[in-house]
């Protein structure tokens, strides 16, 4: 055994830990709440930064560095010495903590062919605190688990709504789609995250990108602000990637938002046929951007596939988008 420090800004804690394991679920199993969702890399909400020591891949064939930061589902210790790994740390978080807590289907939606509104009660003596962006995860009576984001802000009815897209196979948009009813329980884990507004950044233009149900977050953070009636100094962006205009399910709400809070709102369908297309258009939402003057003094918050959010960063720091200002939420099929 060998000894790991976990620092998360002014708080630090020491384990013991192994190096045959992922250290996610070490840490995990010693009641250290770490937000994670895929467990294959994809998604990199369990990355941190390594300040001492060595780490090395668990399994070698995925994943287990991100940029600078390494993915805790698939790091180990490299031998059985100390090391010491940072957790991200915002200001903004100060006052949320994840909890555990069964909650109930207070409502389930269609809002599309293959999307599901579905609205969450908690117990009314649950409190629950979150920030407009943060994610969910839920674990029904199959013992199946996902992450979902929060598609509104925290309201009076103290109600929770996710967005969920029927997945061909998917264990759980099977179980929504199929099965589910009004009361049924589930065990509702959270809030995480760190997709939510930056105080720093409250002076920067506000650019948001986002693919299929990634939609849901950034559809919280603009209710968030027209809420508090505070927007950013320059008009906020919005743009919305689909393969086909039958899966823009918010389509008329971002209308009817964009009309309210007077945002620059465009969609791209990535599939849709008939008639000669410019090879010059684009088809993924993140090639929308073009020129680096769109992204001075901005903030960029990206929200769906993570092969969309891993490409949108690339693009935006060659356009010249500083890293800290690249905030993303990548989502994995479920």
């Amino acid at each position: 055994m060998a000894q790991l420090t976990i620092q998360h800004g002014p708080t630090e804690r020491t384990i013991a830990v192994t190096p045959d394991l992922p250290l996610l679920d070490q840490i995990l199993a010693q009641g250290v709440d770490l937000p994670y969702s895929c467990r294959r890399g994809d998604c990199g909400l369990c990355a941190v930064s390594l300040t001492a020591g060595n780490l090395a891949p668990h399994e070698p064939s995925q994943a287990f560095r991100r940029h600078d930061d390494y993915l805790l589902c698939n790091c180990r210790l490299a031998a059985d010495a100390p090391a010491s790994i940072a957790r991200p740390w915002f200001p903004e978080l100060a006052g949320i903590a994840a909890r555990r807590s069964p909650c109930k289907i207070n409502a389930l939606r269609r809002l599309g062919p293959d999307v599901m509104e579905v609205t969450l009660r908690l117990p009314p003596t649950t409190p629950f605190h979150y920030l407009p962006g943060q994610h969910i995860r839920l674990t029904n009576a199959q013992q199946v688990t996902r992450s979902y984001s929060l598609a509104a802000p925290p309201d009076a009815d103290r109600l929770l709504r996710i967005h969920v897209r029927e997945v061909e196979g998917g264990a759980f948009s099977d179980y929504l789609f199929q099965r589910a009813q009004t009361n049924d329980l589930l065990q509702l884990e959270g809030p995480f995250g760190h997709f939510f507004l930056r105080q720093r950044f409250a002076d920067r233009r506000l650019i948001f990108l986002a693919t299929g149900t990634g939609i849901a977050p950034v559809l919280a953070l603009l209710l968030a602000l027209k809420e508090n009636k505070t927007p950013p100094p320059s008009p906020i962006r919005v743009y919305w990637g689909n393969r086909t205009a039958g899966q823009a399910y918010l389509h008329g709400t971002l209308h009817a938002l964009q009309a309210e809070m007077g945002f620059d709102y465009q969609a791209l369908f990535s599939r849709e046929s008939g008639g000669a297309r410019d090879p010059d258009d684009p088809r993924h939402v993140q090639q929308l951007l073009t020129e680096p003057a769109a992204l001075v003094d901005a903030v960029v918050y990206a929200a769906g596939s993570a092969a969309m959010v891993e490409d949108a960063r690339t693009h935006c720091l060659r356009l010249g988008l500083a890293a800290d200002a690249f905030i993303a939420d990548p989502f994995t099929p479920s």
